[in-house]
């Protein structure tokens, strides 16, 4: 027996029907793709030790992953490959970024189609996506959260017209998507329960039979995904352990309220919320079944994001990638709305006032991302300070480790050809970089930093040598705004120097 369904539960066409449809489709991606590139800072998302050692990883084909990483070798695999054609620099990385972002708006897109949204609605949530101030910077990053999100969404989108439509080609590609997309960290093994809970979905809305070739391909398939997904959690087996040790009670419960990202106006335009609760409504009302649907989703991928509780980046790279849910909750205002549908002037008038509000809230957190943060303007000042110097040298970097490695120090050092060594004393011409760990944690460091909030080890990096600027600037930290700029390390003085010298 072949794939079938109840009559009339043809899948919706995936693609736009009519010119100005295409066009609008064609606008919300070349603006995704526009604000990826050119809003975020070009500077890695951690932009310290950790973003540094990602973006070098990558960049030297001879250093593999750190074995305290919560990640696979995949996206680095994938990343070094798009510099061969691309060139081994980190604008490519941040570029590659960019355009899967504007690619995961296009899927999305897809997906709501698939699923039985109108176009409008599919529109509406694609075009959250893409405006999205977290998502703009999480997508011009150096985080593979862009590369799982794109695999996700078309992965889910393939599954459910692979089922469908009895195409074993769509549905091989669906397995294999979300099979690679849990490769790709360890909050990522959550797209496997996501998109079972897709494939029950579809076979249960549609009632469908299928012959027993496309039966011994889905079961194929099915075991592909699940021993990706299986091998991945037993490489990083350490890591609830690890994850355990770090979840205390009082920060998880503020990654509910105020380190949540979807209440930080600087990273999310805050009205969606109000949209995505009238979307919600509606599909209670009017749509259970997907409604139900989208709550699994809900349910599986947000709190594992609510529970990263370190960093404020931390926050936008595991949350972000989860909020395609509430954009899609969204768009069902537009798709299942029986007002909107009549033409009610109320409902409109709310609709309209509600993207306006997220409208001006979004250009609002674009610019505040623009901006960057004390810390992304520190890596932006290293990288041109370290690219006018003329190799090969010897850059030191004063030993600021504590006991328990919270402060890593390092530099953005990459394909220049600089050597870098740390703890040792700098011979007559040898650089130093002081950067921001110089000034901070004083709480932690007490007692350690000089009468101008510099750290001792700085301040006498060159003893007995003396010592010169080659490039030196001040920065002075942004009037607080909430969330955006909480900083993991507190530092001493709110403008403090930093700078390449060569001791003398």
């Amino acid at each position: 027996m072949t794939t079938s369904g109840q009559p009339g539960s043809a899948a919706p066409p995936l693609l736009p029907e009519r010119a100005w449809q295409w066009a609008v489709l064609a606008l919300i991606f070349l603006a995704s793709l526009l604000l990826n590139l050119l809003v975020p800072p070009a500077a890695p998302i951690h932009p310290n030790t950790h973003g540094i050692q990602e973006i070098r990883t990558i960049l030297d084909p001879g250093l593999t992953i750190a074995p305290g990483e919560f990640y696979g070798p995949l996206y680095v695999s994938f990343m070094r490959f798009i510099c061969i054609f691309g060139g081994w620099q980190e604008s490519t990385i941040y570029a590659t970024n960019a355009v899967l972002g504007a690619l995961s708006v296009l899927a999305l897109f897809a997906l709501a189609r698939a699923i039985g949204f109108t176009t409008g609605g599919a529109f509406l949530g694609a075009a959250l996506l893409g405006s999205h101030p977290a998502q703009v910077w999480l997508a011009g990053s150096e985080s593979p959260m862009s590369l799982y999100l794109a695999l996700v969404l078309v992965g889910l989108t393939s599954l459910v017209l692979g089922i469908r439509r009895a195409a074993i080609a769509l549905l091989w590609l669906g397995a294999v998507a979300i099979g690679l997309a849990c490769r790709l960290h360890v909050l990522t093994l959550a797209a496997l329960p996501l998109a079972l809970g897709f494939v029950a979905h579809t076979r249960a809305r549609h009632q469908l039979t299928v012959n027993r070739r496309f039966a011994l391909h889905a079961a194929l398939a099915a075991v592909t995904a699940l021993t990706l997904w299986a091998t991945h959690l037993w490489d990083l087996r350490w890591v609830p352990e690890a994850f355990a040790g770090k979840v205390r009670g009082e920060s998880s419960l503020a990654q509910f309220t105020v380190g949540n990202i979807l209440f930080d106006p600087t990273l999310s335009a805050i009205a969606v919320i109000f949209l995505a609760g009238w979307g919600a409504l509606l599909l209670h009302r009017h749509q259970r079944a997907l409604g139900l649907l989208l709550s699994w989703a809900f349910v599986v991928l947000v709190p594992a994001g609510l529970l990263v509780n370190s960093l404020r980046t931390d926050a936008v790279r595991y949350q972000t990638p989860t909020h395609w849910v509430l954009f899609l909750v969204a768009g069902a205002v537009v798709s299942f709305s029986p007002r909107l549908k009549k033409h009610e002037w109320t409902a409109r008038g709310a609709l309209l006032v509600l993207l306006v509000a997220i409208l001006g809230n979004a250009v609002y957190g674009w610019s505040v991302v623009h901006h960057g943060t004390i810390a992304t303007r520190a890596y932006a000042f290293s990288r041109q300070a370290i690219k006018a110097v003329e190799a090969p040298a010897t850059l030191h970097l004063p030993r600021l480790e504590d006991d328990y490695r919270r402060l890593l120090v390092d530099v953005p050092v990459y394909d220049e050809q600089l050597r870098v060594v740390r703890g040792e004393t700098p011979a007559a011409g040898d650089l130093v970089y002081l950067g921001l760990d110089c000034y901070r944690d004083p709480d932690l460091f007490a007692g350690r930093f000089d009468d101008t909030g510099q750290r001792v080890e700085c301040a006498r990096a060159c003893l007995p040598l003396a010592r010169t600027a080659i490039a030196e600037t001040t920065l002075h930290r942004d009037l607080h705004r909430w969330g955006h700029h909480l900083l993991f390390h507190d530092l001493t003085v709110d403008s403090p120097r930093i700078g390449l010298y060569r001791c003398l």
